[in-house]
């Protein structure tokens, strides 16, 4: 059992479990991940993160899913974005076992690692793949068991590098790096491999940085990731709380840790377990001052969870030769109790988002099929929450703001950076405009015709972006609902696209569609 971790039964486990769990996801997916979707597939045509589309996220997350959309490049962008998610939720329980099995818990190792995939790949934590933390705490965990065992030289140089590409991707891995500090720190030769660490990390961020230099995205970068990132901190007290209620999907991992932690004061524990603790307790912090507590930020701790579980389970597991005692029978009730909890959150959240993301890809498809019929030169606005349409339809958009929130933020979005947008759309006159204000049957922002703000705790406010609605009333014409979203296309165009049976326009599409790469072949500088 205790060599479980490193043969081939465990892997394959760990991959049917991610891949069981995240199966809801593979119809299409969420909100976040859609967008990263999006600009990995908008990178690999030529555009440039920040500079052409607008996120506020780190660009590892556009480059590794760029990459993986480059590997499968017969498959739709979303589906390999998927897959990497598979692997990545079955690579932390696989770091977990190892990190078991080589620190004095080989028996429970499989399972904390099992625990582990299953927690990250819970829908209401995962929201069906693609989201930042769960990618970045790949390489972030490799990293920090690599370094626990104090390599030599090139593995500690090469520790960096996947710190490096971790922090690239998420911010919330930074307290994994901290740690990894304390660990180079601690024994002898620590300057000499606090250097390699330091080198390893700096090479990423100087590549990155080049990047996006050579590519001319440097200050719009530098205006998402820090101007931006700034104020959307401070912005909304309340939302985080409801947002981290899915969280208890966690409950048994979370538990299982918590005991982890009070088998540690009972006798002097390895430094992995040290390391664990501190990177959560880190991370906490991180989550508090960021004020923004989404679920799926706990993929970037389900290593050091899964990995303090292990001393956890073991310190209350039935022993025949200590006969029946009430701590441990009380912590067995509660970790049966976590793990309903965790059922039970799981099975909810995964319902109810998946029926959503059922019927969002329903009408992702007929939106698709309705814009194929447009020129492949075209460009497309999408208002609201569903970027997904710019790269099944295979249009450009029209603003390089995939993702309208950020213009309603208070404190960032000024009248001129709205009227710039406007100009652009403006200039770029997209040939539809799609009202996607409305995310599976529920409204998510304002429609895009009707008068209204956001809630001052929310600190988003949707007038802001009168001067776009402006365009829209003055050039555009309602033509049809596409799905549930209402479509509108040029006043003096508006009989390029009938609006004509679902049927038809599957058999006319086939004739006149372009193919499935039309928007590689668009590049940036075409704009």
């Amino acid at each position: 059992m205790g060599r479980w971790a490193l043969t081939l039964p465990l892997p394959t486990a760990l991959v049917a479990v991610a891949a069981i769990f995240l199966w809801p996801g593979l119809v299409g997916p969420g909100y976040d991940a859609a967008i990263f979707t999006l600009i990995a597939f908008r990178i690999r045509s030529g555009d440039m993160p920040y500079r052409d589309v607008w996120e506020h996220k780190p660009p590892g997350i556009f480059l590794a899913d760029a990459s993986v959309q480059s590997l499968f490049p017969w498959l739709d962008p979303w589906t390999p974005v998927w897959l990497l998610s598979v692997v990545c939720a079955a690579a932390l329980g696989l770091v977990v076992a190892v990190a078991l099995r080589t620190n004095g818990h080989p028996k429970l190792a499989p399972w904390c690692g099992l625990a582990t995939t299953a927690t990250v790949a819970a829908f209401p934590i995962s929201y069906g793949g693609g989201q930042s933390e769960l990618v970045a705490a790949v390489p972030a965990a490799i990293a920090v068991v690599a370094l626990s065992h104090r390599p030599g030289q090139a593995l500690t140089f090469a520790s960096g590098v996947l710190l490096g590409l971790a922090c690239s991707t998420s911010w919330h891995l930074t307290p994994a790096l901290v740690v990894a500090f304390a660990l180079v720190l601690h024994g002898t030769d620590r300057w000499r491999r606090s250097f390699l660490l330091v080198s390893g990390v700096s090479a990423v961020g100087a590549a990155i940085a080049a990047w996006l230099i050579l590519g001319g995205a440097w200050s719009d970068a530098i205006d998402a990731l820090v101007s931006f990132n700034l104020v959307y901190r401070a912005v909304n007290l309340v939302d985080p709380i409801v947002k981290f209620s899915p969280s208890a999907a966690a409950a048994f991992l979370a538990l299982a840790a918590l005991l982890g932690l009070i088998a540690m004061t009972r006798r002097p524990p390895r430094a992995i377990f040290v390391v664990a603790a501190a990177w959560i307790g880190l991370s906490i912090v991180m989550f508090v001052a960021e004020g923004r507590l989404g679920a799926h930020y706990l993929a970037s701790i389900a290593i050091p969870l899964g990995i303090l579980a292990g001393p956890g389970l073991a310190m209350v597991a039935p022993r025949s030769s200590r006969g029946i005692s009430a701590g441990p029978l009380i912590a067995q009730l509660l970790l049966v109790s976590a793990i309903a909890v965790s059922g039970i959150s799981t099975v909810y959240w995964t319902r109810a988002l998946g029926e959503i993301y059922v019927a969002r890809a329903s009408s992702l498809r007929e939106a698709a099929n309705w814009l194929r019929s447009l020129d492949c030169a075209e460009t497309l606005l999408v208002w609201g929450h569903a970027p997904e349409i710019y790269y099944v339809s295979g249009l450009r958009p029209a603003s390089r703001y995939v993702s309208l929130p950020a213009l309603m933020t208070e404190g960032w979005a000024t009248a001129d950076r709205v009227e710039g947008v406007a100009n652009e759309i403006n200039s770029l006159r997209p040939a539809a405009v799609i009202d996607a204000s409305s995310w599976g049957g529920s409204l998510v922002t304002f429609p895009l015709l009707q008068p209204g703000s956001f809630t001052a705790h929310d600190g988003r406010y949707v007038d802001k972006l009168d001067p776009i609605r402006d365009i829209v009333r003055a050039r555009y014409v309602f033509t049809r609902d596409v799905a549930e979203w209402p479509t509108y296309v040029l006043a003096h165009e508006r009989t390029s696209l009938p609006a004509i049976s679902h049927s038809r326009i599957c058999c006319w599409i086939e004739s006149v569609t372009c193919s499935d790469g039309r928007a590689l072949r668009a590049s940036g500088s075409e704009r």
